[in-house]
């Protein structure tokens, strides 16, 4: 029997366009199943998952000569569209990084981009409705991130808050007891003898999601209950050694995640939240660790 190499390097070389694809939902998921602690479910979710993957996979081999529609000049649009996909993707992940009042100018400077593209196709290549349609569509997209960013606002998806209602100002932002980075830090703050239970908000730059739950923060609902209690951000950005070990005294993988501890320091680890929580559940456990007795 004849080792085929040439179908093991293109198996290889098709692994590694494949896996960054893969790769990131599959590390969610395998963080949300490492935390149930339940093997039974965690192999469920993986075979539903798998099952998933594959049968859209399976479908298109067994009918796709016959539902797929024909060659064209549309499939080079959706190329190029797709292009301008992972552009938005990439603008999605740099805005990490840079600051919030530059993040409309980037995804108007993308929409404009692709309403220029197909502006160019229907003049130069073939004049159909739907690529005008998409024409206008991103051209008044691009101009609605750009007067949002020219106001001010740093939500792309709210680009006309401040706009349409100027009368109606901001959420007051968040107000953290103290912010740490190490372990050393959080055992002086509980020897300060404060009679309120801590929250520790682990937090990141370029976590999204902690941003996402710092809004959460500022909903009045939180933020009257968040006056009971000692809010303290743990910052690791940087990912330290101290940030590590911090996060390994209390098992946290990374942010955004929160953990409850009484006055005394001592941890509830029921209580523990991994992950983007819904407003609901955190209400839940501020309720709770509200009402016990130091």
């Amino acid at each position: 029997m004849e080792i085929d190499f040439e179908r093991i390097l293109a198996g290889v070389l098709s692994t590694l366009v494949v896996s960054p694809c893969v790769s990131a939902p599959l590390a969610g998921t395998l963080l949300y199943i490492s935390s149930q602690n339940e093997a039974w479910y965690g192999a469920a979710m993986l075979f539903v998952m798998a099952i998933g993957m594959g049968t859209p996979l399976l479908l298109v081999g067994l009918f796709g000569p016959k539902v797929l529609p024909k060659n064209g000049e549309w499939l080079h649009d959706i190329k190029i569209l797709m292009g301008f996909g992972l552009l938005a993707m990439a603008v999605w992940l740099i805005t990490r990084w840079l600051d919030s009042s530059s993040h409309l100018y980037l995804w108007s400077l993308v929409a404009l981009a692709c309403s220029g593209y197909f502006i160019h196709r229907a003049c130069r290549v073939a004049s159909h409705p739907v690529r005008w349609f998409l024409a206008l569509v991103f051209f008044v997209l691009g101009c609605v991130e750009f007067i949002g960013g020219a106001a001010g606002n740093d939500k792309p998806l709210q680009p006309l808050k401040n706009v349409s209602s100027p009368s109606t100002t901001l959420e007051e932002a968040v107000v953290f007891d103290a912010t740490i980075t190490s372990l050393s830090e959080l055992n002086a703050l509980v020897t300060r003898q404060d009679p309120r239970p801590i929250v520790l908000d682990l937090y990141a730059d370029w976590c999204v999601s902690c941003k996402i739950l710092e809004e959460m923060f500022a909903s009045d609902d939180v933020r009257s209950r968040l006056d009971n209690v000692q809010l303290v951000r743990v910052d690791v950005t940087e990912n330290s050694t101290e940030n590590q070990a911090l996060m390994q005294t209390f098992r946290l993988f990374g942010p955004p995640s929160l953990v409850f501890l009484d006055s005394n320091g001592k941890a509830r680890d029921a209580l523990t939240l991994m992950g983007e929580p819904s407003k609901s559940l955190l209400l839940r456990r501020l309720d709770t660790i509200l009402l016990e007795k130091p």
